[in-house]
């Protein structure tokens, strides 16, 4: 899964209307025209490995960065859970996964730690009433964490990414303002995740970007 849709996953809930077996990467390269494995990047890695790799540099970085240790500490206590390395709950979130809400096939993925898992989820989040986890008419307020230093190319590449969600979905991302509340606060954190849907956290919902992250291959 690709990381605005996965580490990203603050749009899986709007997502779930793309055709089955298809991501905003697929149906980009579909309507322009374009072929290849969009598992496949630049450097010939798929997502998965950039994706483990940038989780390996947050947890040899946690010296530094305070951030990413963090998150080491939440997930050690339990107050959070990571899951395939690009998901992040919180503890009752996932406490309500384990307690039967999801079907059969998606338990039994899950202790099979089956790859289809990722298709029960999204499948059973479509069927699932979670207007409490919509941003607000479809629109996201983000700010770029001040410590998530970007380089030129990174947030053209950001900004690219960001516009294919606007142009092939219903999503809208826009740089936060003073009067939005709630709002995604992009951070280099403990590698590449994000939490599904919007959270009422009383401060900026963090989405961690690390810089292997950054490509529009990888975003999209």
């Amino acid at each position: 899964m690709n990381i605005l849709l996965a580490a990203l996953a603050v749009l899986s809930y709007f997502t779930a209307a793309l055709p089955r077996g298809q991501n905003l990467h697929t149906v980009r390269h579909s309507v322009e025209g374009k072929t290849g494995d969009h598992h496949e990047l630049e450097a010939g890695q798929s997502i998965d490995q950039i994706i483990y790799q940038a989780r390996k540099d947050g947890q040899s970085n946690a010296g530094v960065n305070k951030k990413a240790a963090e998150d080491l500490e939440m997930e050690a206590s339990g107050e959070v859970v990571l899951s395939e390395l690009d998901i992040m709950y919180t503890k009752e979130e996932y406490d309500r996964l384990q307690q039967n809400e999801l079907p059969l096939e998606s338990r039994q993925a899950n202790r099979r730690h089956d790859k289809n898992l990722r298709t029960a989820l999204r499948e059973k989040r479509a069927a699932t009433n979670v207007e409490h986890k919509y941003w607000p008419d479809a629109v996201i307020p983000y700010v770029i964490d001040e410590d998530a230093v970007f380089t030129t190319i990174e947030t053209d590449e950001f900004n690219a990414a960001l516009a294919d969600y606007t142009k092939y979905t219903c999503i809208q991302w826009r740089p936060k303002t003073a009067s939005d509340a709630q709002y995604i606060s992009i951070e280099d954190r403990s590698g590449c995740w994000s939490y599904i849907g919007k959270q009422n956290f009383e401060s900026a919902q963090p989405l961690s970007l690390a810089p292997r992250c950054r490509s529009v291959s990888s975003l999209v």
